[in-house]
């Protein structure tokens, strides 16, 4: 081989080196990127090495040499060439000598070292401090600070040989921590010339200081010299196959992260990252999985910056990484929310949260957020949890990924899970969706931004909403009008108003709608002219429109409305009568009657209603908010001073005037407030609960209520307000599915407006099983128990809808503990979907179900697969080819939801005679039914099939 031939390969050893360099700078060791670059590079040097000579590059005038022969001009311009003439500089670094029988491991470790930043080498003291660091048995260093003598030639101190025996004799106080990587310092000098024989002594008092902490003296931790001993110890017993004991030794420091004193605490953590460390370029981090837990909670109690800590960091930052490559999602939510908590914590200096979200953004690689977003379209449920969890812990760093990843997908399912995952995300997302919604985009992809923002933002953002109310697409626009009825506030009814002539026939329903709710008396002569300005042929919008209108305006109860209503309900001649519908002329009447009715109250308190209704505060949670916090410091004042009667009239005032506003949710608020500040006033806490009762009756929507009139019979007065004000508004398109079959829904949907269908998909088809119309319900079958929807719920035109969400059902039923039965019974009554099923003659089981009998044993399962806490009895009942059922004890209805869509390991005798011949099989519940007092039947569908062999000695 010629020289010309060989000085090219050292140069592409090299620059392959600076490429590892480069690779580890941006990826965890145990990313694949990293590993194929530091592989690539170790080949090339093994290859180039073997000609027999060093590898030697050195840096003169900022310019490379290899083995005395200077680069070209065009070479040294090279990237790879540059930055390694710039790393070498930052580290002060004159030559690097690489030699034969360099083995991998020994070039990951220097890499790691050497890829350091300038601003990472100054903050942990510079170039002086951590230059001993690098050398390595195959490696050179030629450094101004190794030749100065002023550490590799000092004699070894820090309790090494002698001192240490001095040290040793009594318990020393915790002194000045230093960073992990002075540890490693002293250690790399003590071990420099060090004999087997001192190696060994060392290790007896590593294996002298466990045995006393397992006594519970801590001289251990106390004991530096002994602390920094720790990774050395820890890499050599590793390499002696003495596994177990290395890693017992690292359990016993992760003690010291518990310890009382901070100094301990400290030093524990410093010797558990360069275990971690090493673990780490020796690609065994499974086995940090031991300590992992205990470092993850010292770091989220830290309220400084240090070295120590940014270590712990960077190692957990590399843990966290292989966690989510090897898909164990369970592992890595702990440190990404522990890294949550901290991004989050007030009070923290600049350089911390600086640096905690850097270590946040370097996880939320693509990988990473691949990884994770693939887990979360899983239909396994704990590893599908686990994945979104995570993905929310990451925040902002994950919602450019998952935005992009809406942008893109069109399957509907997978599109909603996305949606979840960016709602959990929360408020930190709002200034990235407000960036997309600017940028533009598809309509539908607009449309899921638009739904986002009205669920997570506030009156400040409705400036990024208004304009899409013009947007081409009806869809876009009936979601902007959504939003900002949702976020509106104070700006509600004049965002409406203003929009609404220029709005499309199909927008103004709900506009109007929208404004008859808000009761907005400055939408009366919108109204009215509206109704005037009738076309010749209405159209079948129209039609609806006039409809939507009288309705409205009877719910305003503006007498200005009378003359209209009259004409539309009360016709003249034969050519009016033919000029309105059934409905618009029913709609009319029933308006006049509410006018009517309501005049009387209209006449006492309509300048206050007025005054009220100009002031916004009507439907401006916005105001009630800020009102409650400016009444809390007045409160506080009078308390302060003593002076409770004060502060409960204030209160008293205050609530009174948001009841009768309908800022029900402020009087709520003022109501618990007053009972904080006097428990003893009981007479005006009475008398404010009696306000805010009946302003919520005076507010009930009979109207809304007549469908469901049977259910509202049953309730008491209590029951009826605490359901109708939990509930929430939705408009919905055609075409949206609203439960999917398979899946958990915990919302019922009341049906007040528009066509739904309920469909039963098998083997890939769909079939029709009811068409559902105002006044129907769904969803009650997984709302009402731990159990997935066999049906799928779809609208089939525009609806309006009122929910129910679970959280709120369970809220309100702690004052009310027997309106889940009633409800219950109601909704059951009207929709049993395994009584439609079977009068369809459609059978959800695959397989035929068969009696059983005998003791089941489970064991509950983590997403990885690995036993999650103990295994428990059940009482087998049934069994089929696909699945099957066992009764369990259970103290409530909660715990029986959390067993839903949980893996579990089965084992039971094939024979009662036979205990030893056991069926074993993996499978995930589908449902749980309560049967009596606290018995629950625990439905299980099989991962795999039974063989039906099997099945058939299980028969006999």
């Amino acid at each position: 081989m010629t020289e010309t031939v060989i000085q090219k390969k050292r140069f592409q050893a090299v620059n392959l080196f600076m490429g590892a360099v480069k690779s580890l700078r941006y990826y965890p060791p145990s990313n694949d990127m990293a590993v194929n670059s530091v592989n690539r590079a170790y080949d090339s040097l093994t290859e180039t090495l073997e000609q027999g000579d060093p590898l030697e590059f050195y840096v003169s005038d900022n310019r490379l040499t290899i083995l005395d022969c200077p680069l070209t001009k065009n070479e040294q311009q090279l990237p790879q060439i540059r930055s390694l003439v710039e790393i070498m500089n930052q580290w002060s670094i004159r030559r690097i000598t690489l030699k034969r029988s360099i083995d991998k491991v020994e070039l990951l470790r220097f890499l790691t070292d050497f890829k350091r930043t300038s601003d990472e080498i100054e903050a942990e003291g510079g170039p002086r401090n951590l230059i001993p660091i690098l050398p390595k048995p195959h490696i050179q260093i030629d450094s101004k600070y190794l030749d100065s003598g002023s550490i590799t030639k000092q004699a070894p101190t820090d309790g090494i040989g002698k001192g240490a025996e001095e040290s040793s004799r009594a318990p020393q106080e915790p002194h000045q921590t230093d960073s992990p990587e002075s540890i490693r310092i002293k250690v790399i000098r003590a071990n420099s010339g060090e004999s087997v024989k001192i190696k060994n002594e060392n290790a007896e008092r590593i294996q002298e200081g466990l045995s006393k902490l397992a006594q519970g003296e801590k001289h251990f931790f106390y004991d530096r010299s002994l602390m920094a001993l720790v990774p050395d110890i820890f890499i050599r017993w590793m390499h002696e196959g003495k596994k177990e004991s290395a890693l017992e030794l690292m359990e016993k420091v992760g003690l010291g992260l518990a310890d009382a004193n901070a100094d301990i605490r400290d030093a524990a953590a410093q010797a558990l990252v360069l275990c971690g460390n090493h673990l780490t370029i020796e690609n065994r981090l499974d086995e940090f999985l031991r300590v992992e837990p205990h470092l993850t909670k010292w770091i989220r109690l830290q309220t400084v910056f240090s070295p120590t800590l940014k270590a712990a960091c960077r190692q957990l930052q590399l843990t966290v990484a292989h966690y989510i490559h090897t898909r164990r999602f369970e592992n890595c939510l702990p440190i990404l929310d522990a890294l949550n908590f901290l991004s989050n914590t007030k009070g923290l200096d600049n350089t911390f949260y600086d640096f905690i979200n850097k270590i946040s953004k370097s996880i939320a690689d693509n990988e990473a957020l691949s990884s994770l977003t693939e887990g979360m379209m899983t239909d396994a449920a704990p590893e599908s949890e686990y994945a979104v969890q995570s993905l929310v812990s990451l925040g902002p760093h994950s919602g450019e990924w998952l935005l992009e990843l809406l942008s893109k997908i069109s399957e509907r399912s997978r599109r909603i899970k996305i949606m979840e995952v960016i709602r959990q995300i929360g408020h930190p997302i709002l200034p990235l969706l407000l960036k997309k919604i600017a940028e533009g985009g598809s309509w539908y992809f607009l449309r899921n931004l638009v739904s986002l923002v009205g669920k997570l933002g506030n009156e400040t953002h409705l400036k990024s909403i208004i304009p899409l109310l013009n947007h081409k697409d009806i869809r876009l626009q009936r979601e902007a009008l959504n939003s900002i009825y949702n976020i509106g506030g104070s700006q509600r009814r004049s965002i409406l108003l203003s929009a609404l002539s220029s709005a499309d026939e199909q927008i103004k329903i709900p506009m109007v709608i929208m404004l008859g709710g808000l009761r907005d008396p400055e939408a009366v002569g919108p109204f009215i002219e509206l109704l005037r300005n009738r076309p010749l042929i209405p159209s079948n919008n129209r039609i609806r429109l006039e409809e939507v209108l009288c309705k409205a305006l009877g719910r305003i109860g503006d007498p200005q409305a009378l003359p209209i209503l009259k004409e539309i309900a009360e016709p003249k001649g034969i050519k009016r009568v033919s000029s309105y519908n059934e409905n618009i002329r029913t709609a009319a009447k029933e308006a006049l009657e509410a006018i009517e009715k309501s005049q009387p109250k209209l006449d006492k308190q309509e300048s206050i209603e007025r005054q009220e209704s100009d002031s916004g505060s009507i439907a401006s949670p916005v105001s009630s908010t800020i009102g409650f916090f400016d009444a809390q410091q007045q409160v506080d004042a009078y308390i302060r001073e003593g002076d409770k009667t004060s502060a409960i009239s204030l209160l008293s005032n205050l609530l009174e005037k948001s009841a009768r506003a309908k800022q029900f949710q402020a009087a709520d608020e003022f109501l618990e407030k007053m009972s904080e500040v006097d428990p003893m006033a009981l007479s005006e806490i009475y008398k404010a609960g009696e306000i805010i009762e009946t302003e919520k009756a005076a507010s009930l929507d009979k109207d809304r209520m007549v469908s469901w009139d049977r259910l509202y019979d049953t309730l008491t007065r209590k029951e009826t307000l605490s359901f109708y004000f939990a509930l929430k508004d939705r408009f919905t398109e055609a075409n949206v599915t609203l439960i999917q079959q398979g899946q958990k829904s915990d919302i019922l949907f009341f049906i007040e407006q528009g066509e739904l269908k309920v469909v039963f998909e098998k083997d890939h088809e769909e079939y029709l099983i009811k068409n559902l119309k105002a006044g129907d319900v769904a969803g009650a079958e997984s709302f009402f128990s731990p159990t997935v929807s066999t049906v799928s719920v779809i609208t089939q035109t525009t609806a309006r809808l009122s929910m129910l969400d679970l959280d709120s059902l369970n809220q309100i039923k702690k004052q009310n503990p027997a309106l889940e039965n009633k409800l219950s019974d109601f909704c059951l009554e009207k929709n049993n979907i395994s009584h439609l099923l079977l009068d369809k003659a459609m059978e959800r089981r695959i397989s035929p179900r068969f009696p059983a009998e005998g003791i089941v044993t489970v064991q509950l399962l983590y997403a990885s697969g690995n036993p999650a806490g103990k295994a428990f009895k059940g009482r087998l009942t049934n069994i089929s080819a696909g699945g099957l059922c066992f009764f369990i004890k259970l103290q409530n209805k909660e715990s029986a939801r959390m067993l839903l869509g949980r893996k579990l390991q089965l084992w039971f005798p094939l024979d009662p005679t036979s205990p030893e011949n056991l069926f074993q099989g993996i499978g995930k519940v589908v449902a749980v039914h309560y049967q009596l007092s606290i018995d629950y039947s625990v439905h299980v569908r099989f991962d795999n099939p039974m063989d039906i062999t099997i099945l058939e000695k299980i028969k006999k």
